[in-house]
């Protein structure tokens, strides 16, 4: 006997979002070498409010003037980011962070592209089938 139910649908949602951080370093950086390096960490969840936050640490080697070799990095935490409709039983929460970086005058600046997953659960009304 079919019967009409309001169910949540389980979906996996993306948010963005983009974190900066400046640092100067000594000595002083002349040229970057490679890519930056950001590892996320200590991934924080409100799902009473919809939204999360992360902690992270990037890094880049670089080389100075005087070809000495040096390592600028950076750590804090994100602002928060709003991911709407997330799951209050399951929220499946995850980060993944593409760096990128530059240097601006004495300081290396680190541009964090922040990508949030996370289950979002939408009402719906379902006929059900009964076993």
């Amino acid at each position: 006997m079919p019967v009409t139910a309001v169910l949540n649908v389980a979906t996996t949602a993306t948010a963005t979002s983009t974190t900066t951080a400046t640092v100067i370093p000594s000595p002083v950086p002349a040229s970057l070498i490679g890519s930056p390096t950001c590892v996320v960490f200590g991934i924080t969840t409100d799902p009473a409010n919809a939204k999360a936050r992360f902690s992270y640490l990037v890094y880049q080697t670089y080389q100075a003037a005087d070809e000495t070799t040096g390592i600028a990095q950076a750590s804090g935490t994100s602002a928060w980011v709003s991911i709407p409709g997330v799951s209050h039983d399951f929220p499946n929460v995850s980060v993944s962070v593409t760096p990128t970086s530059t240097i601006s005058g004495n300081s290396v600046a680190f541009t964090l592209e922040g990508t949030t997953s996370y289950t979002q659960t939408t009402p719906g009304i379902y006929t059900v089938e009964t076993v």
